[in-house]
């Protein structure tokens, strides 16, 4: 079953998080945007305000981000403006005049960069008229444009960690195990990408963000050998059967599980987004982990391992619903939904028939920390008071 390879299992780890490194230091840092720029055209021009006159139509436009932008494209009825203002990168707006009242004008505006490539270009048509009338054109929407983006790299990078981690494996993997284990490094990377790159939008500083993405790239490379290892360790011990770093191997899944949702909470609940979309991200992800840490306990069938793990999805369900609603602060919303995935993620990796008493004395004060969380730093009341 062993696979012949030139190298060993650890000297592919090492060859794999090196490469998964430098891609996500590519990622995070303005090379990216600069790679970027270079290959494609220019975004399209947002946010275009066209003013409708008597007898002429004045436009505006934010200026893009990018920073190999020539000049822009104007053109109205099929004739281009060849207008030497027009070939500046700082303009960000034009007026059309000497037009006739009472005629029909197709306008078609967009941005140009130094290789002549012209991005997707807004179109509208106005007609000249006493009344003045303003319309907005492709109203930038950044909160929608920064997850398109944080998904697709995640997407992107989480696809190459799990094809890397299928090299690496010293044995073969097919079935279950595709799923609870050579997804394992992925998925418990992708928040950590989510974050970082969350984060790293915030940074204007091509200094700052480079640097960030050196910090991101070195932790990538250090946590990924370690969840790629764990991954070969928990496959062999499928295959083999009993290894000596099985139990380590275990621990650091139902670990590595913790963090990760909590990394997912932090991010969503300190997210505008939908609360749907909330619950759905983090159920994902309480879904997996609870899954796989299960599916490496000998001890159970298939059918309580599902049973399981979709009572732990439910009980987060209804855990994260109510919190929602809580009139409490995101990061005290964060503690306690994290402390309750903690208490039930525990108590369905439990084979036993009888829990220790001091196990249920961790839950006890865990619990206790949760209500005194829940009261004391609960809002309640127009002005603020609890009533």
């Amino acid at each position: 079953m062993k696979r012949l390879k030139t190298f060993d299992t650890r000297q592919r780890a090492i060859l794999a998080v090196f490469g998964l490194g430098i891609l996500v230091f590519l990622a995070l840092s303005p090379i990216a945007e600069l790679l970027g720029e270079f290959v494609f055209a220019p975004s399209q021009l947002n946010n275009i305000s066209v003013v409708q006159k008597v007898k002429e139509i004045d436009l505006s436009w934010d200026r893009p981000i990018e920073r190999d932008i020539k000049g822009y494209f104007i053109s109205v009825n099929g004739q281009r403006i060849l207008d030497e203002k027009l070939n500046n990168k700082d303009v960000d707006n034009y007026g059309v005049y000497d037009l006739e009242q009472g005629k029909e004008y197709k306008l078609l505006i967009g941005s140009e960069d130094n290789s002549q490539n012209i991005s997707n270009l807004a179109e509208i048509t106005v007609i000249t008229k006493e009344q003045n009338s303003t319309y907005l054109l492709n109203p930038r929407d950044e909160m929608a444009l920064n997850s398109a983006s944080i998904a697709m790299l995640a997407i992107f990078l989480s696809i190459l960690t799990f094809i890397a981690t299928n090299w690496v494996l010293f044995f073969k993997v097919s079935g279950k195990r595709l799923f609870t284990v050579s997804a394992y490094p992925s998925i418990a990377l992708a928040p950590l990408l989510i974050l970082s790159y969350s984060l790293v939008l915030t940074i204007s500083n091509s200094v700052i963000k480079t640097a960030y993405a050196l910090v991101v790239a070195i932790t990538y490379i250090f946590v990924s050998y370690l969840l790629v290892l764990t991954a070969n360790i928990l496959n062999g011990s499928k295959v083999h059967g009993q290894l000596p770093l099985e139990q380590a191997a275990k621990a650091s899944q139902f670990i590595v599980g913790l963090i990760s949702t909590y990394l997912m909470l932090i991010y969503t609940f300190s997210s505008n987004l939908n609360l749907l979309v909330k619950i759905i991200l983090v159920l994902v992800f309480v879904f997996y982990f609870t899954y796989s840490s299960l599916s490496s306990i000998k001890e159970l069938n298939e059918y309580n391992i599902v049973l399981r793990t979709l009572s732990v999805v439910l009980t987060m369900f209804i855990a994260i619903l109510a919190i929602s609603v809580w009139p409490i602060e995101s990061i005290y919303s964060i503690l306690v939904v994290a402390i309750i995935y903690y208490i039930i993620f525990n108590v369905a990796l439990e084979v036993r028939g009888k829990v220790g008493r001091s196990l249920w004395i961790e839950y006890g004060v865990l619990i206790g920390l949760i209500t005194l969380l829940l009261v004391t730093n609960s809002v309640w009341g127009i002005n603020g008071t609890i009533i």
